[in-house]
Formats: structure tokens, C-alpha cells, sequence
């Protein structure tokens, strides 16, 4: 049942939140935004949360980094590790994965960041293992669901065991990112990447997961049994994981 509002359809809630964005005096953090949208009754939660993922996919607005460097967390005593990375010249160029958090990084440094060595060869890979370790392991792991579950760079296929290693980038993969570097020829084949035992290893797991394009990864995910062919799947076997998906990523369960 719909709530008592004015605001219904997806372009009149996008309408509203630019124009929330665009007559506030300063950047306001995510809650506030949210409790200033849901001023309308009539918005749903899923309405709005696919409503601001739009946005920021379109570019009209930044709002995962930007909320957080604008917020009052700090990140001084806390210690990033990158879960993954592109190998070879893509993990050091503008388009690594890495490069994602350099605004967040200057807006708010970090007691020290990691990431794996894109140089590293299969031999050396689990070193990046020993470096979380030596940090006193990991409190918080937070993934993205792909659409084929794959997590990180761990694709369908991923051993349970493994901890961080060279991965072989499936066709798929390459063809999602391959805008990034113009052709497809020109994509990465290979990544470093935390394995599964190294994610569940960590005191805590949140997974997230937008877009109809992982709803089937994200029904797979969460009712089937762990299996390597979805490795998300994997993370039933953690005690203390949290989910978060959008309408469209939850439409199958």
C-alpha cells in the first residue's frame, strides 16, 4: 500500500532529490538527504533508493563518496585494504580500482591503505594475505555482487580455500569495464584479488547488490547452497554478514 503523498513515479522523486541537493545551503550526508526526501509519504524506500543509484550512474550527482567526505566520520585510525586490483600497467593507471578512492582519500586520509601489488606474480600473491594479517586481520569487508556472483575478482569458479591470487578476468567481466580503456583488446585479463577464505576470515561481511542485472546472482546467492560456481554463495558460511539490495537486485526472491 502506497503511503500519503504527493510523489509517486521514479522522475518526479529524481526531480526532488536534485532539487533538495541543489537549494541546500552546504553538502548534507546521506540520512539527512533521506529524511528530507521522505518529508513525502508517498515515496517508497526501494523507489527511492534505485531513484538515487540512477542518479549517481548518470553522473547528476556523487553520492556515496561525496556523503562521506562531507560527513564527520573519520578514517584517521581505521586502515583500508583494497579488496582487488587490475594486473600489470591497469592497476597504476587512472582507471584501476584503486583510483575510485583517491577523492575520498584527500577528503579523508586513512591511517594507513594497502592495496595487492598489480607486479605480483602467483608466487608472491598471498603476501598480500600476511599484510592483513600483521595488521590484525580484517574487521570489515564490504563487496559488491556481480552478476554472475562473483565477488571482488573472485569469478565463477573460485576455489573455497583460496586466499588473495592472480584471477583470470572472465569475457564478461572484460566486456563490462572495457569502456574504461577504450577496447576490449585493450581491457585487463588478469586481477589480484583477496580470495574467499580471505573474506571469510573478516569479522564482518556486507554485501551489496543494484540493478536487475544480479537479481538471478543475488536468488542464487542467498537461498541456493554455497557453491564455486556462485562464489558469493560462499558467505552463507560466515556468522555475521549483512545484505543490501535494490528493488530490481531483489526481484527473484
Amino acid at each position: 500500500m502506497e503511503g500519503i503523498g504527493f510523489i509517486h513515479e521514479k522522475l518526479d522523486i529524481k526531480i526532488l532529490i536534485l532539487y533538495i541537493l541543489n537549494h541546500l545551503p552546504a553538502a548534507v550526508d546521506a540520512q539527512t538527504l533521506s529524511d528530507l526526501v521522505f518529508c513525502d509519504n508517498g515515496i517508497g524506500y526501494f523507489d527511492y533508493s534505485d531513484c538515487l543509484a540512477e542518479l549517481v550512474d548518470t553522473a547528476h550527482i556523487t553520492e556515496v563518496l561525496d556523503a562521506l567526505a562531507a560527513s564527520d566520520i573519520a578514517f584517521d585510525k581505521a586502515k583500508l585494504f583494497q579488496a582487488c586490483e587490475y594486473c600489470g600497467a591497469a592497476g597504476k593507471g587512472a582507471h584501476a580500482v584503486g583510483a575510485a578512492f583517491s577523492p575520498l582519500m584527500a577528503a579523508k586520509p586513512f591511517a594507513a591503505v594497502h592495496a595487492p601489488d598489480p607486479d605480483a606474480d602467483a608466487e608472491h600473491a598471498a603476501d598480500y594475505d600476511a599484510a592483513i594479517q600483521a595488521a590484525g586481520g580484517l574487521d570489515l569487508v564490504i563487496l559488491g555482487l556481480g552478476e554472475r556472483g562473483h565477488v571482488a575478482f573472485n569469478e565463477p569458479g573460485a576455489g573455497f580455500g583460496e586466499k588473495t591470487h592472480i584471477a583470470k578476468l572472465a569475457e564478461v567481466t572484460r566486456a563490462a569495464i572495457a569502456a574504461d580503456f577504450g577496447t576490449l583488446e585493450q581491457t585487463p585479463k588478469q586481477g589480484i584479488t583477496i580470495g574467499i577464505q580471505t573474506i571469510l576470515c573478516a569479522k564482518k561481511i556486507l554485501l551489496v547488490g543494484f540493478g536487475a542485472r544480479c537479481a538471478k546472482a543475488a536468488n542464487a546467492t542467498l537461498t541456493g547452497r554455497p557453491e564455486t560456481f556462485i562464489p558469493a554463495s560462499f558467505l552463507q558460511l560466515h556468522t555475521d554478514v549483512e545484505v543490501y539490495l535494490d528493488s530490481d537486485a531483489a526481484a527473484q526472491l
